[in-house]
């Protein structure tokens, strides 16, 4: 028996009636499913011992695609059998289709990879920030303080001072804050530096590293910037009025990220935010950045706020009752900090003056809430192109 074998294209039927001796097209474009078809003619062969050696090399051709553990490489591989011979020729092809597919594939892993990367760029370096400060909270869980460089005490109150110190291993500035005993007991600094945790770095909040509970103090991150204070009596009335609203517009969203987090200030006051404002003298002429520190009153809402006593607490506390944390506290606060700015400066707009005297209210229910104050200066700052962006992102 002699076998004919001859390898032919299912998509396109490359094949013929044509010679023994013609072999199949092989730079012909060819589809990633490839077909054997074999046809067998009987003839009356004297000679067994061809027909034996043919039916072996068949039998070696089906092993071995049986074999194959990949389907998709058995698809790639085509195998030829050169007619009225008993020679086996097998040469790789990689089909032109698998050829673009793997390219697709590397461009869309390409694609993904430079998203991924553009994600934690416009974090604006959240990312490795985040990867940074939890090195450092790692190495002075190991180490404490030992390897900390001391350099000035940047404040002191009645309830204890700021210390800045220098840490080499990461060359970084840190700050601690260590509390007097008489003042205050351990529970309240827990209450800090939980607050700070939950709080995790919104609103410009300084990080927390370590509570060191031996000095009674918390070593967090170090926060650049003057007071609210300190501006007020040395900047304000140099700056144009755009800079000067677009500060209250950040002290407004710092706040209410803050909030966000499910955290109430209840400390909102002169000395506790601070302000890194460039004038032009820097290298990024205009820019705001605000930090709300000092989580020492820092309540969650729905929890007992306390009972205190001074003129930068709002009515309600001072009543001698005991009440639940609530956001309105803050917004209080936010107001009596924007009353001092309208007090200083000439010009200032009458719609912030409407919207501090409302905040100012004894009611808590009749203060407006933190999205007023953040829409009402977004609009005086940036104009209708604001409120139109809004009313896009609501649609």
């Amino acid at each position: 028996m002699n076998d004919r074998v001859r390898l032919m294209e299912a998509s396109i039927g490359v094949g013929g009636d044509g010679d023994n001796d013609r072999e199949p097209p092989i730079n012909h474009r060819i589809s990633s499913h490839v077909i054997i078809v074999k046809e067998c003619e009987s003839y009356k062969d004297t000679d067994s011992s061809n027909a034996a050696e043919m039916e072996d090399e068949e039998g070696r051709i089906l092993r071995q695609n049986q074999n194959m553990k990949d389907p998709e490489k058995k698809d790639k591989e085509l195998i030829f059998l050169k007619p009225n011979s008993s020679v086996f020729l097998s040469p790789t092809r990689v089909c032109f289709k698998e050829k673009a597919k793997k390219r697709s594939r590397k461009k869309r892993e390409s694609v993904k990879e430079k998203q991924t990367k553009s994600q934690c760029k416009t974090e604006s370096g959240k990312n490795g920030e985040n990867l940074k400060q939890e090195a450092i909270s790692r190495f002075l869980d190991g180490k404490g303080t030992n390897d900390l460089e001391f350099i000035a005490v940047i404040g002191e109150g009645c309830y204890g001072r700021m210390e800045k110190f220098w840490l080499k291993e990461f060359q970084v500035f840190l700050a601690r804050k260590v509390f007097k005993m008489m003042f205050t007991n351990m529970e309240a600094v827990r209450n800090e530096y939980k607050m700070l945790q939950i709080v995790g770095g919104a609103g410009g909040a300084p990080r927390p590293y370590l509570h060191c509970q031996g000095t009674n103090s918390i070593l967090m991150e170090f926060c650049v910037g003057e007071t609210f204070r300190t501006f007020m009596r040395d900047r304000i009335r140099f700056i144009p009025m755009k800079d000067l609203l677009r500060i209250l517009l950040e002290i407004a969203k710092a706040l209410q990220e803050v909030h966000s987090r499910g955290v109430i200030h209840l400390d909102l006051w002169e000395d506790n935010v601070l302000i890194k404002y460039d004038d032009g003298s820097g290298q990024d002429p205009g820019s705001v950045k605000i930090h709300l520190v000092d989580f020492g009153h820092a309540r969650e809402p729905g929890t007992e706020a306390g009972i205190y006593h001074g003129k930068r607490w709002p009515p309600e506390l001072l009543s001698g009752k005991r009440v639940l944390a609530c956001p309105e506290f803050d917004v209080w606060q936010l107001g009596m900090l924007f009353y001092k700015v309208a007090r200083t400066v000439r010009d200032f707009p009458y719609e912030i003056k409407v919207l501090v005297q409302m905040a100012l209210s004894e009611i808590p229910e009749d203060r407006p809430q933190l999205k007023e104050f953040i829409r009402v200066l977004s609009l005086l700052v940036y104009g209708d192109s604001m409120e139109k962006k809004e009313k896009n992102k609501s649609h």
